[in-house]
């Protein structure tokens, strides 16, 4: 067990972040991170150990224990340097040494860390073979962040090559960790944190809700995890070519390599989400002054660049909002993240940002003496609430490596190969864009995928018969007259009665002027007789205006005079409620009409009726304004009829439920998907279909197959089993 000095000292407010959302899931080791150095050449492993030592001795923040007090607050001190500080692991033996390495590798950045035991970094040198080694570096989150790797690693190297030439390792020893611990506390009781705030909370006033798109395309609402079970991972590895043209298109838009990845994160968001109120997260230091940023430990924190797009947006535009995001919010990156998402009320799991996007061009060393370092990898580099694109570029012939993490545990998450793949693109184009050109030119796809999204996709044309739904339904009555066409209310009518009763009341109507190219208004109860008066609209030659007796007077009015309908059915209770004027009307439940019915034909009227005929108009809701009117024809009946019967697997042994009101588009594709299928249409009174046992025992008693509900009806709606 480590000792400690006596004096327990408080955590660091990014440290407490970490302490605290560890504490809820002790078990996960999202925290832990993770990288190795590649050293060929003959290496003197007690040398090479014994220079870890003496890194760890400087090193305070590698050394730091953490232990509650009394008050049950976390406090941290400066443990001892353990005994057994480096494990020495050989895989020159296995088949693949390499392979065998980085499985290792992976296999204990993923066992949980015990915040209160032992040490919380860990030291190994892999052997695979006999001038190859894998120098293993494995850190808590609590002790160091992203930047720390570099200055250990860096010193390491000169502590090395110190006790190499028989020189003082202890010159350029690094800086206590005091320093951070002393400017952080500072930092939370000044006045700078209040202006902090309050800069943080005007650039992310009236903030619009982060949305995704899924791997079906469509954009929905993002819901994040602070704290994932585990990262997915893709690697790429760019040439120095390819960094070298990044760095002169950076250089050209007049941005840094920073600067050039913030923006292709935040063009890769608009061109697949189509927000254009966008904030792009860019991991920062968390800290200012020469001497703290030489000081390894955990300050990092997440600079929320805020940046708004259209997609005639100029290159140079977009550019120019990044580098003064930038620019202003460094100034202000000591408050933390965590914070504003409080300030914003973001603690249930909505993200702030939908990617972060952290260059990193830190220095790493390029030789142990006369051994040289070939290779920087990274094996983790801590928890995500979303998506996330490291892009290390570590100087000398390390290579370019691009790493894209994304949280699994998102819904509908593109996979991070995708995500990978898909931002390559936009670096490409910003390497040939020109300042002026629009970030709407700027692709995501491959010719391939755009193949597949612009002509596959859209490959869905098929042979319909030149027909009408009318047509189609009285298929079904020819070919099963007896059967059950609708049900409900204790009254059941075949399709024979159906189509008998929709007749004599085309007839009637047809008497009264009514006839092709003409609007007739329905507005009646739910029930058979709702179905029947729409059939007899059509039979009649007409076209159909579908409202709901629930509708507003001022809607119900807009919408008669603007269709110009030139009749209304509807029902004797309704009739006097609505603003009917001099239209006419007619009453389906009165002595009179039923009268009338009883004298017309039963046969259907000689109607000629063509796929090109209006077949119902319906409205859009007003929500951005006045309701404006969606003329549809019954060949597009027809395409809906079949999709629906084919995508549904609909039958004349399927039971469809009318649960759509009649003044939304759904209850005529209910409609269609039954009666122009031979199946059985189930309608029911309203106060039936709330979210209730109601709903549930009327799907369970008429053995209903087919339901469109919304989601707040799905839990009391699935009949039990």
């Amino acid at each position: 067990m480590a000792v400690f000095d006596g004096e327990l000292k408080e955590l660091m407010a990014g440290q407490l972040e970490i302490w605290q959302a560890q504490q809820l899931a002790p078990e996960n080791p999202v925290y832990n991170l993770g990288e190795y150095l590649e050293i060929r050449g003959d290496l003197d492993v007690g040398l090479f150990t014994e220079t870890l030592h003496r890194l760890v001795a400087e090193a305070e923040t590698v050394r730091l224990r953490f232990r509650t007090d009394a008050a049950g607050t976390p406090r941290q001190y400066v443990g001892d340097v353990p005994e057994d500080l480096v494990q020495l692991v050989d895989f020159s033996s296995e088949p693949d040494p390499r392979a065998a390495a980085e499985s290792w590798m992976r296999e204990t950045v993923t066992r949980p860390a015990d915040l209160s035991g032992g040490p919380l970094f860990g030291f190994a040198l892999l052997t695979l073979g006999p001038d190859l080694h894998l120098w293993y570096q494995g850190y808590h989150h609590l002790l160091i962040d992203g930047m720390a790797g570099s200055v250990l690693s860096t010193r390491a190297a000169r502590i090395h090559d110190a006790l190499l030439h028989g020189q003082d390792p202890a010159d350029g020893a690094l800086e206590p960790l005091a320093l951070l611990l002393d400017a952080d506390r500072a930092y939370r009781v000044s006045d700078d944190l209040d202006r902090d705030r309050a800069y943080w909370q005007g650039v992310l006033a009236d903030l619009p809700q982060v949305v995704e798109a899924g791997t079906d395309g469509a954009a929905r609402p993002s819901r994040g995890r602070r704290l994932p079970e585990r990262l997915e991972r893709h690697i790429a590895a760019l040439t120095t070519d390819e960094l070298a043209e990044l760095r002169t298109a950076a250089r050209r838009l007049r941005t840094s390599l920073t600067g050039l990845m913030a923006c292709a994160a935040a063009v890769h968001r608009h061109r697949l989400t189509g927000q254009r109120d966008i904030v792009i997260g860019l991991p920062v230091a968390g800290r200012t002054g020469r001497r703290e940023l030489a000081v390894p430990g955990m300050t990092s924190n997440n600079l929320p660049l805020r940046v708004r797009i259209e997609p005639n947006t100029p290159l140079a535009d977009l550019v120019r909002q990044i580098s003064d995001a930038v620019r202003e919010g460094l100034r202000h990156q000591r408050y933390r993240y965590e914070d504003i998402l409080r300030d914003l009320r973001l603690t249930d799991g909505d993200p702030l940002c939908g990617l972060y996007v952290n260059a990193m061009a830190f220095d790493y060393p390029e030789k142990f003496g006369s051994c040289r370092v070939t290779a920087v990898r990274n094996v983790s580099t801590g928890p995500i609430d979303h998506t996330r694109v490291n892009l290390y570029a570590r100087g000398g012939d390390f290579g370019v490596q691009l790493d894209v993490d994304v949280n699994p545990a998102l819904p509908d998450q593109l996979p991070a190969r995708d995500v990978s793949r898909q931002l390559r693109r936009v670096l490409a184009w910003l390497v040939t864009a020109e300042p002026s050109e629009p970030v709407g030119r700027a692709g995501l796809l491959d010719r391939d995928e755009q193949r597949r999204v612009l002509v596959e996709w859209n490959d869905t044309a098929r042979d319909l018969p030149p027909a009408t739904a009318v047509d189609l339904f009285t298929a079904q009555v020819a070919a099963r007259p007896d059967a059950v066409a609708v049900t409900g209310e204790g009254v059941h009518l075949s399709y024979a009665q159906l189509d008998e009763r929709a007749n004599r009341l085309a007839h009637h109507l047809a008497a009264r002027g009514v006839g092709p190219e003409t609007v007739v208004a329905v507005c009646q109860h739910r029930g058979t007789d709702l179905v029947v008066s729409l059939l007899a609209v059509w039979k009649a030659g007409a076209a159909y205006l579908p409202i709901d007796p629930q509708y507003p007077a001022e809607r119900i009015r807009h919408l008669l005079t603007d269709s110009r309908a030139v009749a209304l059915l509807s029902e004797q209770d309704i009739l006097d409620e609505l603003p009917a004027g001099r239209l006419l009307t007619v009453a389906v439940d009165s002595a009179p009409v039923h009268a009338a019915l009883a004298a017309a034909p039963a046969t259907a009227p000689g109607t000629a009726l063509t796929p090109a005929a209006l077949a119902y108009v319906i409205y859009t809701s007003g929500s951005t304004g006045t309701p404006k009117a969606v003329m549809l024809t019954q060949a597009g009946a027809v395409n809906l009829a079949v999709a629906q019967q084919e995508r549904c697997a609909v039958d004349r042994h399927s039971r469809v439920l009318q649960f759509a009101s009649v003044g939304f588009d759904a209850a005529t594709w209910e409609l269609l998907m039954a009666l122009c299928s031979g199946a059985s249409l189930v309608v029911a009174p309203a106060r039936d279909l709330l979210p209730s046992p109601a709903l549930t025992d009327l799907i369970a008693r008429h053995g209903v197959t087919h339901a469109t509900l919304p989601p707040p009806s799905w839990p009391c709606s699935t009949p039990p089993t």
